[in-house]
């Protein structure tokens, strides 16, 4: 993975300043996304990797203006269009409706709708794994066993500037001695390239 989800490593966010006062949610929207996803998360609409998925879909620009509950919100929508249980324009219609200040909202109306989902079509919720049952394929016995613990070295991938070990391949620097180091690293401050 190499999308803009993937923060490990990157510089250039600033400082995590944590206020011990913040309350839970910083806005009412944010704990109403909140609530609704722990809702349809037990509705088997989806699992927590198809959601996280969707997550990872976003435009890196919206993933980092949107914010946290944002990116709930966005993949929110996705998956429920996609399931046809509640379609963008659905959605579209209802903020524009609500933020004209209309008093009567449009019910949905969609005679096609997947709701109430079927058993058959229900996701189980949290990271899926197949269950199968399992036969061991060996004797239990009672001689002891010991391991030994050998390592060849530090991983080629660790002399790499964080991200660059997930593109090109490392153009060396010979200049700094340390073979992973792409040529652009060479020219900044020692700090910058640790």
């Amino acid at each position: 993975m190499n999308g803009i989800h993937d923060m490990g490593g990157l510089h250039g966010f600033g400082t995590v300043k944590v206020d011990p006062n913040e309350p839970v949610f910083v806005t009412r929207w944010g704990s109403r996304v909140f609530c609704m996803t722990q809702v349809i998360d037990r509705l088997g609409v989806w699992n927590l990797d198809e959601h996280r998925h969707e997550i990872e879909l976003m435009r890196p620009q919206d993933y980092l203006e949107w914010g946290y509950y944002g990116r709930w919100m966005f993949a929110m929508e996705r998956i429920l269009d996609r399931r046809n249980i509640l379609t963008t324009a659905e959605i579209n219609r209802r903020v524009d409706e609500l933020s004209a200040g209309l008093k009567h909202l449009t019910p949905p109306a969609n005679p096609d709708r997947n709701w109430p989902l079927q058993e058959e079509d229900k996701v189980r919720w949290g990271a899926w794994r197949k269950e199968v049952q399992v036969t061991p394929q060996f004797q239990r016995r009672a001689a002891r066993t010991s391991t030994q613990y050998s390592s060849p070295g530090p991983h080629p991938r660790d002399q790499l500037h964080p991200r660059q070990g997930r593109r090109d391949p490392p153009r060396g620097c010979p200049g700094l001695g340390l073979p992973g180091y792409p040529r652009a690293l060479s020219r900044r401050e020692p700090s910058a390239r640790l």
